[in-house]
């Protein structure tokens, strides 16, 4: 079996096992016997490489193995000898020779419905070139696009810078995450002091997500200045905001319509000041998506600092049941409520979310303010406790909690409802 027909056998091996794109990227340096790697045709962001090893003496390999992304004086350099025109040819990879670079090159381009993803990289370090190589390489490209197109977000990104350093900071894959959020800055400035982090989840508006990309194109449209990317079948969007900007709330406003609309779900994230902790918001936003879906109380926005005691509600129970975090004097008082058909419970509950404002929780819950103080003297007095014990109140309030994320208790029955309401 020639050399060709083994590399081609390696490389369908490789997309079969679905082991992902590097062990295809291992198969070509196994084929090629010299260092590979592929990179953005836009960014210039490293994807793949193979091997893992030190080329001290050439920038571009110690580059992109080092920080992720190509040196800006080759970046010049390729830019000024026209190599995007030159990979324009399918069926010829392209030659550098040892005057452009240090060590010479072959390189591809890869395309994805016809639209140009990535380049593959062959090295001539460790062994000369052969003529073969040409064909190996672009068998190589092939088997790359191949499982490229399995990537969704290459699927559907537009091919704009701005959105490949948004994912690899959402990926957590960028080594110097501030360094690449620098230039994202530099590409799309932003003179404004706190981001929020959208994420969409459209599946209540189409549920085989074929429309995501115009939904996320009407959505940079719909807040000023804001940039979106598709991920993971969501569109996660950034836009920001000075202090105390009135334009936010209207933004939320128009967002809200167009959820509401649409059936759509959107989760927001807290505001943050540093794009390099873009991910850390990013779960923030989804973690509020995830659970205000699933206690259902708002039908459409959930931002995550109403739903952040939730989120810890969430981490604490995960498979277990609630009834071990919950304080036994609460329990207590549930079963009397049950045996004497009273509403102690719901007193109590209102009365903390009213941070113990008499006046208040007794509006909230229409009676008589000398009524409700009455049904907190009844629960001292039937639990055996001080209302006046804070580490009492703090647990009582946490078991709260994790009955309504649990659903063991509807939140709408407990009288002034934990988070706001949207109509």
């Amino acid at each position: 079996m020639g050399k060709e027909a083994r590399c081609a056998g390696a490389l369908l091996s490789a997309l079969a096992k679905a082991h992902g794109l590097q062990s295809v990227v291992d198969a070509g340096h196994k084929a090629l016997e010299n260092p590979v790697i592929i990179f953005s045709d836009k960014s210039w962001k490293s994807i793949a490489y193979a091997p893992a090893i030190d080329i001290p003496d050439d920038m571009f390999w110690t580059e992109f193995t080092r920080t992720g992304t190509l040196p800006l004086e080759v970046v010049t350099n390729n830019v000024q000898n026209g190599l995007a025109a030159r990979l324009d040819d399918p069926k010829s990879p392209v030659f550098l020779r040892e005057d452009e670079t240090k060590y010479r090159r072959l390189m591809t381009r890869v395309h994805i419905g016809g639209r140009a993803v990535a380049i593959v990289t062959v090295i001539e370090y460790s062994r000369p070139f052969e003529k073969e190589d040409e064909t190996i390489l672009l068998m190589l490209r092939d088997a790359v696009s191949a499982e490229l197109q399995k990537d969704k977000f290459l699927s559907y990104t537009r091919g704009m810078p701005h959105e490949e350093l948004i994912e690899s900071l959402l990926e957590g894959s960028a080594k110097n995450p501030q360094r690449v959020a620098d230039s994202l800055m530099s590409i799309t400035p932003r003179h404004k002091e706190f981001i929020y982090v959208l994420a969409f989840d459209i599946r209540g508006f189409d549920s085989k997500v074929e429309s995501v990309p115009y939904v996320r194109n009407y959505l940079e449209s719909l807040i000023a200045g804001a940039r979106a990317v598709i991920y993971n079948d969501n569109i996660i969007l950034l836009a920001d905001y000075d202090r105390d900007d009135e334009q936010y709330d209207r933004d939320m406003g128009a967002v809200l319509t167009f959820l509401r609309k649409n059936n759509m779900r959107c989760g927001v994230s807290r505001r943050f000041t540093k794009l390099s902790e873009l991910r850390t918001h990013y779960f923030e936003a989804m973690e509020a998506l995830a659970i205000g879906v699933h206690m259902g109380i708002e039908k459409y926005m959930y931002r995550y600092d109403n739903y952040a005691i939730y989120h810890i509600a969430k981490r604490c129970l995960g498979s277990a049941d609630p009834i071990g975090f919950l304080h036994p004097k609460l329990m207590e008082l549930m079963e009397y409520d049950e045996n004497h058909n009273s509403a102690l419970t719901e007193s109590l509950y209102v009365y903390l979310r009213c941070l113990r404002n008499i006046t208040n929780a007794a509006e909230a819950l229409h009676l008589h303010r000398n009524t409700l103080i009455y049904h907190l003297k009844r629960i001292e007095e039937i639990l055996g406790i001080q209302l006046s014990d804070r580490d009492v109140l703090l647990h009582f309030e946490m078991s709260f909690r994790f009955l309504e994320y649990d659903k063991k208790i509807p939140v709408r029955s407990l009288g002034a409802a934990p988070v706001r309401q949207e109509k």
